[in-house]
């Protein structure tokens, strides 16, 4: 996968856990990009999708109220 924007969770990880561990990602950028520099910018979506790797839902939920599009297809429990 072509992008740094990525963390591999289980299925059964609770959507509010998922989703409270993405967002401290996404508050945390500059943080995180001290670490993996490439991690400070904006997530990449596109790479993960053509990847057809799927996305936590509650993590999804999280990315969309964040104005990332997060298509439906890629979302699993």
């Amino acid at each position: 996968v072509g992008t740094v924007d990525i963390a591999i969770c289980a299925a059964a990880l609770s959507d509010k856990l998922a989703g409270d561990l993405t967002i401290a990602a996404l508050h945390n950028r500059t943080r995180l990009g001290q670490i993996v520099p490439a991690a400070a910018g904006k997530p990449e979506i596109a790479p993960i999708v053509q990847a057809g790797i799927p996305f936590h839902p509650g993590a999804a939920a999280v990315l969309r109220q964040a104005g990332l599009s997060v298509p439906d297809l890629v979302t699993e429990r």
